[in-house]
């Protein structure tokens, strides 16, 4: 491209890199460009021209062939900087140029086209190109003014990137966001509400919200979207009609929108979140946790759940019934150290004066542990048992047992048992009374018809004496050995006779074992026995067995 210089009007430029100067505006006349009438007029405008074209942004004149007929020194340096960037001339070319004059020659009055020098530079220019024609109206140049628009260029690309990151959220969002005008009709859905709705954007867009949307639990003077008060407002919850049919429960939340400049009222902007599993899981839990309450009230025990800090997340009316005198304290939240020590202040649990600060001690130690169980007595008489276990996550579950029937069961047992003992000593005592009172004379009888049995003193006379001293005699025998089995008896109910198996060979295998000389053998018809001579109760002896 040739160079050339400007005309006495100045503004030229220095010759570019790009090979393009500031060349004369006269040459782009063509001899078509009309001036103002006069001579005096022509010459002021001849004057006028150049310099403000000169100082104008980068400006040029092209030929239809392409030529550059003018460029100011604007130009000249765009086409530097455009062919440093891009290692091309010019920033119009050939086929570029083709369409521009097909658009004026169509009736286009300009044509405007945005150069990226070099996107990743951020380099941005408009140029806006006009025709110029001669006298006949013939098209003859194309005039170019270029404008940097790289900051424009860059906000816009900002702008975008926003806008493609909104649409990225409200895509992926569980919320879907919507717009109305002043008259709440939809001017906007995000396509979320597809899948919460099963609509899709455009179906709505046109619909006044509130003909789908029905808040519920809100007061007349307290209604949402009301274009009067343009009140903002958070999670507020509506019911919304699936395309299936079915209801869903949303949380809406909503912001009135401002003109930026004039401040007018254009409507409301906000979000709808679909809350139904949410509300669904919420019932389930509240019927999940007063069914779990009643059953801990229905149990027969006092009930009651620590968290791991030990405090009292929830327990029953009998648990406070076993504490009557501190109920009041035993509320959610409080710490298991307080309600003890409450019901030692209280005087509740019966403990031995001087002993509270070791029993306390003692009750938290035990409450370390993953498992325990033990018995207090309360102030009342009542007896109470205590169960705590430990569970996985280190909450304390704590059983309250009133045992104060069984205790008072187990008393009356041991005084029968007692009493029962105690009968028994006094009977076995009184059959071994009278069994000695009654051998000691049955001896006797024995012994004096043994020896008139014998004739040891001579003969009795009569045979038939004979006959009835052996009948006495027999009879005695007779009677001795009940005597004996009665004395038996006792001794066994006394704990002092065990009846064994082995005859005389077991007495030689516990004499052998050291114990030989405290035992008596006795053999008798009911069967063999051993009797214990030494202490009132035998030792445990394992050879022995009891019949």
């Amino acid at each position: 491209m040739p160079r050339a210089k400007a005309d006495t009007g100045g503004n030229v430029g220095g010759p570019g890199r790009s090979g393009i100067a500031a060349l004369p505006v006269h040459a782009a006349s063509g001899g078509g460009t009309r001036r103002p009438g006069g001579s005096a007029g022509k010459a002021r405008l001849g004057e006028l021209l150049p310099a403000a074209i000169a100082n104008m942004a980068a400006f040029c004149v092209v030929a239809l062939d392409g030529k550059i007929l003018y460029a100011n020194a604007g130009f000249a340096d765009l086409c530097e900087r455009f062919a440093g960037l891009t290692g091309r001339a010019a920033p119009l070319s050939p086929v570029a140029l083709g369409e521009i004059i097909a658009e004026i020659q169509a009736g286009a009055v300009s044509v405007v086209r945005e150069i990226s020098l070099a996107p990743k530079h951020n380099v941005n220019w408009r140029a806006r190109y006009a025709g110029l024609h001669d006298a006949d109206g013939r098209l003859n140049s194309i005039s170019g003014s270029f404008d940097d628009i790289s900051d424009l260029a860059a906000a816009r690309h900002r702008l975008h990137v926003a806008q493609e990151r909104l649409d990225d959220i409200t895509r992926l969002a569980s919320d879907w966001v919507w717009e109305t005008d002043t008259g709440l009709i939809l001017t906007f859905v995000s396509s979320r509400v597809s899948d919460v709705l099963g609509f899709q954007p455009v179906e709505l867009i046109g619909r006044p919200l509130l003909d789908f949307a029905r808040f519920t639990g809100i007061e007349s003077a307290d209604r949402p979207l009301d274009p009067i008060s343009r009140k903002p407002f958070r999670d507020r919850p509506a019911s919304m009609a699936h395309r299936n049919g079915s209801q869903r429960l949303f949380q809406i939340s909503a912001l009135p929108i401002f003109a930026a400049l004039t401040g007018e009222f254009l409507g409301f902007r906000g979000t709808a979140r679909d809350v139904t599993e949410q509300a669904d899981a919420s019932e389930r839990a509240v019927r999940s946790q007063a069914q779990l309450t009643q059953a801990i009230e229905s149990i027969s025990e006092g009930f009651a759940l620590f968290d791991p800090e030990d405090r009292l997340v929830l327990c029953n009316s009998k648990f406070r019934g076993c504490f009557a005198r501190v109920a009041d304290r035993i509320v959610p939240g409080a710490y298991f150290t307080d309600f003890i020590r409450a019901l030692l202040d209280a005087g509740e649990i019966v403990v031995p004066e001087g002993e509270r600060d070791t029993w306390f001690a003692n009750r938290l130690k035990l409450r370390g542990q993953p498992r325990t169980s033990f018995e207090v007595k309360m102030s009342n008489g009542r007896w109470i048992k205590v169960s705590d276990h430990r569970t996985a996550d280190g909450s304390m579950v704590g059983i309250r047992t009133d045992i104060t029937d069984l205790k008072n069961r187990e008393e009356a047992l041991f005084a029968a048992k007692e009493a029962a003992e105690i009968a028994s000593r006094s009977k076995s005592e009184f059959l071994a009374n009278i069994s000695h009172e009654l051998r000691t004379p049955l001896n006797a009888i024995i012994g004096f018809s043994e020896i008139m049995r014998e004739e040891l003193f001579g003969p009795l006379g009569s045979p038939q004496y004979r006959e009835y001293i052996a009948d006495v005699f027999d009879s005695a025998q007779h009677l001795l050995q009940l005597i004996n089995d009665i004395l038996d008896i006792a001794k066994a109910e006394a704990g002092k006779l065990l009846s064994v198996a082995g005859g005389g060979d077991t007495v030689s295998a516990l004499a052998h074992a050291g114990v030989g000389d405290r035992l008596s053998y006795v053999s008798t018809a009911g069967g063999a026995f051993l009797e214990w001579l030494e202490g009132r109760e035998l030792p445990g002896v394992a050879a022995l067995r009891r019949g």
